[in-house]
């Protein structure tokens, strides 16, 4: 079969996967409102194309990520357990995002060793959620640093289990063998699942002033803590509602893009995760003032469909639609785009 886009991938992954499995991936918390929202967000925005001062030619997506310039404005976000959608697991997709030349940010709750992954080819970044053993968090940091990840991006909305009706419904556990290759015994609740630690501004700078790697905060939708953590000092924040998963109800990230960016210091990047399904999404946050997105469900319909390849090639066509798209309005590099080519409006159409 041909992958012209991601729905070509989705739909395949769909035929692929169990219910259990693709409710997992798919649904949210509670009505799943925030999940919807996260796609229909996209629909309030326009585009405005401008002629180009002159004919573009060649398109420079080059973006800077913690100081650095680097080719592609798209990082593979932690998702778990990746085993459940593929057997290549996390090693797929720190093989996908290393062919298609970005970072895997590895999941705090992945099955493969912390320096296992850290031996893979390809740029890192680590997920870290903390666990109510404190000296135990420490440790992750440790062996995040000697194995060579780029960062460490700690997770602030997801301390507390979600209530996901689909879940609940099917019953879900993890299958025998699929399970969690970083935390001691004693970080597991009777039911499997890992008992987490809420963390407080304290808590997070004390991490931020261990880590010998930067450290960026996932899971950030408040003005206040954006100028917070910039002020601190952290390296940048994801925005994010955890794709739906947590809170139902929660704001859409694109909506709150253009006001967290105002609020922090030059030099502080802005990520931001949330039903990325096409190159003109990317194009839409990059245009509010993101940094980079971070996918999430999109790499793994690849990664359901074709492993480490699947992966790659989902990046590919996101790259490919959001260069396309820049020519469409009239610019030539990232570093062109502002929040003028954009109208938002109000039509409420979903896809």
């Amino acid at each position: 079969m041909q992958y012209n886009n991601v729905w070509d991938y989705r739909h395949s992954a769909k035929e692929a996967l169990t219910k259990e499995a693709w409710d997992y991936l798919e649904g949210g918390a509670g009505d799943e409102h925030t999940v919807q929202h996260n796609r229909a967000i996209f629909n309030q925005y326009s585009f405005r194309p401008k002629i180009p001062s002159k004919i573009v030619d060649k398109i420079n997506t080059d973006v800077s990520i913690l100081g650095i310039k680097r080719e592609l404005p798209i990082l593979l976000g932690p998702v778990s357990p990746l085993q459940l959608f593929h057997s290549g697991g996390e090693r797929a997709q720190v093989q996908g995002a290393s062919d298609a030349n970005t970072v895997a940010v590895c999941s705090g709750h992945s099955l493969a060793k912390i320096e296992e992954m850290g031996s893979w080819n390809g740029r890192k970044w680590l997920q870290l959620y903390s666990t109510v053993d404190a000296a135990h968090n420490y440790e992750i940091i440790d062996r995040a640093c000697r194995a060579g990840y780029e960062a460490l991006v700690v997770t602030v909305d997801a301390f507390h289990k979600a209530i996901r009706d689909r879940d609940l419904k099917n019953s879900f556990k993890l299958p025998s063998g699929i399970g969690f290759g970083n935390y001691p015994v004693k970080s597991y609740r009777a039911d499997g699942s890992i008992e987490l630690l809420p963390l407080g501004w304290d808590d997070l700078t004390s991490i931020l002033e261990y880590s010998e790697i930067p450290v960026i905060i996932k899971g950030v939708l408040s003005p206040d803590d954006v100028k917070l953590a910039s002020e601190i000092g952290f390296s940048g924040v994801v925005i994010s509602n955890h794709g739906g998963r947590q809170l139902d109800r929660a704001s859409t990230t694109l909506d709150v893009l253009q006001e967290l960016r105002g609020v922090s210091r030059n030099g502080f990047d802005i990520y931001i995760d949330g039903g990325f399904m096409r190159g003109v999404d990317i194009l839409m946050a990059l245009a509010l003032g993101a940094s980079a997105v971070f996918l999430g469900r999109a790499y793994v319909y690849g990664l359901v469909v074709a492993g480490g390849s699947g992966v790659s090639d989902v990046v590919s066509i996101l790259m490919n639609e959001l260069t396309n798209a820049m020519r469409q309005i009239g610019v030539s590099s990232i570093s062109e785009l502002s929040s003028e080519l954009l109208i938002k409006n109000n039509c409420t159409f979903t896809i």
